[in-house]
């Protein structure tokens, strides 16, 4: 007796493309969900590393004045600029002041506003040779941005400076 066999039949392999269209759709749909949030995430990442290099140069400023015979100041514009500056001996027993570093706030953020609290045209920062504030000038620094997250950088006597956030959220 013959037995007949059924041919055998393969059984397709992989995902139709019906399927892979779906899944594509759905990855589509939470990129377009997430992208605002990520967005917003990357923009604060960057606000708070250009925020953090004000108290990083005041403590420069201030370690350099603490350490050396010069003398050091901090000048801050009214639009959020600064900038360190030495005095160094001239050749003719003169003391002159050479910049060290400029920074802006405004070109590396979208700010909606920033201001220096009670110094519109800006305020200059002396440090004494114990790395103190010898002017009395502490300003405070406002400085809010597009997404409605406000930075408040509060300048102490000691030349330390204390920072704050609101997020908008």
């Amino acid at each position: 007796m013959t037995t007949a066999f059924a041919p055998n039949r393969c059984r397709p392999r992989g995902f139709s493309l019906i399927e892979l269209m779906v899944t594509l759709a759905m990855l589509a749909i939470a990129l377009l969900l997430a992208a605002p949030s990520l967005s917003d995430a990357i923009q604060n990442a960057r606000a708070s590393s250009v925020l953090r290099r004000f108290p990083q140069d005041m403590a420069w400023a201030r370690n350099r004045a603490a350490t050396s015979s010069e003398g050091v100041k901090v000048v801050v514009n009214g639009d959020c600029t600064w900038s360190t500056q030495v005095r160094i001996p001239g050749s003719t027993n003169t003391m002159t002041w050479t910049e060290q570093s400029n920074h802006s706030m405004t070109d590396a953020l979208p700010l909606k506003e920033c201001s220096v609290k009670d110094f519109a045209a800006g305020v200059t920062i002396e440090f004494n040779s114990r790395g103190l504030i010898s002017n009395g000038a502490a300003p405070q620094i406002i400085a809010t941005g597009k997404s409605g997250n406000v930075w408040t950088m509060q300048v102490l006597l000691s030349g330390l400076v204390l920072m704050n956030v609101k997020t908008s959220s």
